[in-house]
């Protein structure tokens, strides 16, 4: 029989990006698509802790070693799946692995008309509540939770949304596509958290400043008021505050947020960020640590590098830096780092890595 995990040990779970069968490129938004829609409905299971997008998308190919990524991510059970066009339906196949022992423990298919994106949904998280859930150990959640799409065409735009990159340039269009969305149907609040995500990088990296950062505040908000289970949300609005300087309001949301979720490696980081801009930094890197252990290879919690380079921990600085190996972010925080050991010649190498762009 399968026991129950509390939420004190929750069960690590990671959904993998599906594969296309098919030879309909159209369709290709759907391999990051559809793991989106599995991870968020495995999300409101409390016992559950769920590997963010961050993780997982990087393990795409069609011949994983699932037991190493599962090692490499620190999860009991990979989820997987394929797809494939045919006529006008659309047919998937989902698949749950106990990563420890390399065996299937689930499996189930669907078939839905191709155009019907909300059917495609609504089967695909019934099957995942009502015959994953339990296998998993979680308790069968039967009834819907959180706020459903009701438009066909907004929820086809926050489906391809997904699969936009993050880049300057790419993440302008998952606005404009995210807005129309949001516009056609305002009580779906995934589209708003996506969106609130957006503006964030836009104002952060993409020139966006005071303006998109107010809009990122007003989207998440949104997601909240329709959603309050929303935790990238709710992780977001309390980073914003900080960099605000609003420190106080910060750190008692984020200290409710770690409550509310102790299982959760992004309130841990959360909680983190706020002490490291009050100064706390012991305290911060405790919360980074805990997260890191949590969600071994998010690359959203590179940022922690920060309190060990202030305690002068150059080392474990690094570790954090290496979760987003290979991005110009992690050339100049290594370079900020190899400076602060007086290596000047590296630090010289390490920062040609990155672009003349005038943030970098």
């Amino acid at each position: 029989a399968t026991s129950v995990i509390d939420a004190a040990n929750p069960r690590a779970i990671a959904v993998l990006p599906f594969q296309n069968e098919g030879s309909d490129k159209n369709t290709d938004f759907l391999r990051l698509a559809l793991p989106d829609e599995i991870a968020n409905a495995l999300s409101y299971v409390p016992s559950f802790s769920i590997r963010p997008f961050a993780t997982t998308s990087k393990y795409n190919g069609p011949n994983l070693d699932l037991e190493q990524a599962g090692r490499e991510m620190g999860v009991n059970s990979i989820v997987t799946g394929h797809y494939l066009t045919e006529g006008n339906q659309l047919e998937v196949t989902m698949e749950a692995v106990d990563v420890a022992n390399n065996r299937s423990v689930w499996r189930d298919t669907i078939s839905v008309p191709t155009s019907d994106r909300i059917a495609m949904r609504e089967q695909v998280t019934a099957r995942v509540r009502q015959g994953l859930v339990p296998v998993l150990g979680g308790s069968s959640a039967s009834k819907e939770v959180g706020t459903g799409p009701k438009s066909e065409e907004a929820y086809d735009l926050y489906l391809r949304s997904i699969a936009i990159p993050h880049d300057v340039g790419p993440n302008k269009d998952a606005i404009a596509m995210l807005e129309r969305a949001a516009g056609i149907d305002p009580s779906y609040a995934p589209a708003w958290e996506a969106l609130g995500l957006r503006y964030y990088y836009d104002a952060a990296y993409g020139g966006g400043g005071e303006q998109m950062s107010r809009r990122s505040d007003s989207a998440f908000e949104r997601a909240l008021a329709l959603d309050p289970n929303l935790n990238v949300a709710a992780g977001q609005l309390i980073t914003s505050n900080v960099e605000r300087g609003e420190l106080f309001k910060a750190y008692s949301a984020a200290q409710t947020f770690v409550k509310r979720r102790p299982e959760s490696a992004s309130a841990h980081f959360t909680l983190g960020f706020v002490l490291r801009y009050a100064g706390l930094l012991n305290d911060a890197a405790r919360e980074c640590d805990t997260a890191l252990k949590l969600d071994r290879g998010n690359y959203q919690f590179r940022s922690c590098s920060w309190a060990f380079i202030q305690l002068g921990q150059p080392q474990k600085a690094m570790e954090f830096v290496r979760l987003d190996a290979g991005s110009e972010w992690a050339a100049r925080q290594t370079a900020f780092i190899l400076m602060g050991q007086g290596k000047l010649v590296e630090a010289r190498q390490t920062i040609q890595r990155t672009s003349d762009a005038p943030l970098m």
